[in-house]
């Protein structure tokens, strides 16, 4: 386990450290689910996705953010009764990150063939005041660090992250968050102005039980271009 966790991390160091600004088109289809798991009302969306490197950073971190297809930065849309739009799928390896991983326990399960690939498989959890990563989950003006826990296959041969299937560590019952279950697939993504390629999330499912309602996102990203990002924002003089 020692060995596959450092040349993991290992991988995952490299990936955050040469990451260019990026940009895909996103497909989002968003579905309100029955109680037996059957679609019941459905929307479909199309973005640009801006994974974007700080110009000045402590650590590994990003930004990740949608646009329209024009280029123009979207705002979250607020959370209704039929849909919740999902992010952040790229900086999900970096719980392997070697500094984060003692934030984290691990386990290994044994190993699997996937498509004629032999894979590790891992398991691991979060440990909540001692990871130095979460993710967050807003309802209102309520904000809630989330930690998760975790399964992630792993290619027994260049050691690249293939699969993470990630949950909810604890429910966040005064958020109504019963169930956040994300499974993510990466692909090795490669430019020709680089020799680096870069594995970052191809599929992505999102299945969620939040305030009585079971919703699903399906994300799929294609058409990855290295991107020059501006972004301004513009101080408007107060009315009155």
């Amino acid at each position: 386990l020692e060995a596959i966790l450092a040349a993991a991390g290992k991988n995952v160091a490299q990936l955050f450290a040469n990451l260019p600004n990026i940009c895909s088109i996103e497909k989002v289809n968003q579905e309100k689910l029955t109680g037996d798991g059957k679609g019941e009302i459905s929307q479909e969306r199309k973005y640009r996705y801006l994974v974007v490197v700080p110009d000045q950073r402590w650590g590994p971190g990003i930004n990740e953010y949608r646009a329209n297809l024009k280029g123009r930065l979207t705002t979250q849309p607020e959370l209704d009764e039929n849909y919740m739009l999902t992010e952040a799928f790229v900086s999900t390896p970096l719980v392997f990150y070697p500094d984060y991983q003692q934030g984290s326990t691990f386990r290994l399960l044994g190993t699997q063939d996937v498509k004629g690939r032999k894979n590790y498989v891992i398991v691991y959890a979060q440990l909540p005041g001692k990871s130095p990563i979460s993710g967050t989950f807003a309802y209102g003006a309520t904000i809630r660090s989330v930690y998760k826990q975790g399964i992630a296959w792993i290619d027994a041969e260049n050691y690249q992250v293939l699969r993470m299937i990630t949950d909810l560590l604890d429910i966040l019952p005064e958020l109504r968050l019963e169930k956040e279950t994300t499974d993510i697939t990466f692909d090795q993504v490669n430019f020709k102005q680089s020799t680096q390629g870069f594995w970052l999330p191809k599929e992505v499912t999102v299945n969620l039980d939040w305030n009585g309602r079971l919703l699903r996102n399906e994300h799929s990203y294609s058409d990855f271009l290295l991107s020059n990002v501006e972004s301004k924002q513009t101080i408007a003089r107060p009315k009155g």
